[in-house]
């Protein structure tokens, strides 16, 4: 029997079952080898029983919605909003604006300054870091850490896990919270370390959850290597990048739109928002890349379009320093 199984599991990744492989397991396990498509009754009416106790816990769930609903309006109308996946009305009126005389700031400092905006507008947003709060710049201030009241760190009412040093237990507990519904997470690492839970971002992708990852980078150097210190050379994301581009339903979003497209739009695809930390100016005589008007206004449309969204991976290049191509 493990012989077959071992057998049929290798030609299952390279070519179609052989008729006699077919034969020898049915018998094995015995069914009729001469019957194909076929299913035992036994089968149907086991489905047909778990079918049948889950319509009526459907029903008593709904009974049990109408009546909270009843009782307590206010609260069941923002449940069920939660629930059915719809973002308050007006939400994007928070949105940041900007002016081409704006002083220059790093996009990551941009994307904290629409998280800030933003988050009183919406309670769905759940945030998080894996031990790199400082240097994402996802916490907002004044937010509560969610954390045991008997540690005086923070409450369970809180809306920012610090995760620690895990971007895998991250990114899988964010999945679970995307799935489950009500909450939108987003979570923070250094671009390079989102290779640590590619497998948690995958998954997120195939499942089309609204999982929003932000990822800060020092810079991508292509030229002019000289100038870099040794152990920035371990920080360069460019494989990243390519990672997250080539993932199913993943979409990384470019560094020049952080206000308007952070990962709130299209709810089930996965964002990844890639954040700098060098200051943007918006001089028109710089390079296009360098000007930040334009890029302080994307900034806003990446997070109104992750939001807005369902896949996860919510791509924010979050820079550092320079980009220099």
């Amino acid at each position: 029997m493990f012989d077959i199984l071992t057998r049929i599991e290798y030609l299952n990744f390279s070519i179609a079952l052989k008729v006699d492989d077919i034969v020898a397991l049915k018998t094995k396990v015995g069914f009729d080898p001469s019957t194909t498509f076929y299913v035992p009754d036994e089968v149907y009416s086991t489905w047909a029983m778990v079918g049948e106790r889950g319509s009526k816990l459907e029903t008593e769930w709904n009974s049990l919605l109408d009546s909270y609903g009843k009782a307590f309006p206010k609260e069941h109308a923002e449940l069920t909003r939660r629930i059915s996946g719809k973002l308050p009305d007006g939400w994007e009126k928070s949105l940041p604006t900007y002016k081409a005389t704006d002083p220059a700031q790093a996009s990551r400092k941009l994307s904290e300054i629409v998280l800030t905006a933003i988050t009183p507008a919406l309670p769905d947003l759940l945030g998080g870091s894996a031990d790199l709060t400082g240097s994402n710049l996802t916490k907002v201030k004044g937010t509560i850490d969610f954390q045991p009241e008997n540690t005086g760190l923070g409450s369970y009412k809180g809306t920012y896990i610090r995760y620690g040093v895990r971007e895998h237990g991250m990114g899988a507990i964010a999945n679970g919270i995307a799935a489950y519904g009500g909450i939108i997470p987003f979570i923070g690492t250094f671009l390079n370390f989102v290779s640590y839970a590619a497998g948690a971002v995958r998954l997120a992708a195939l499942s089309k959850y609204q999982v929003i990852w932000v990822g800060t980078f020092i810079f991508i150097l292509c030229t002019k290597m000289s100038v870099v210190s040794d152990r920035f050379l371990t920080q360069q994301p460019t494989t990243r990048l390519v990672l997250v581009r080539m993932g199913p339903h993943t979409s990384p979003s470019k560094r020049q739109s952080t206000s308007a497209r952070f990962p709130i739009s299209r709810s089930g695809v996965p964002r990844t928002a890639t954040r700098l930390r060098p200051p943007i100016s918006s001089h028109s005589d710089l390079p296009r890349h360098r000007r930040s008007s334009p890029f302080r206004d994307r900034t806003c449309r990446i997070w109104r379009s992750r939001l807005s969204s369902s896949p996860p991976l919510a791509a924010t290049l979050c820079m550092k320093r320079r980009t220099s191509i």
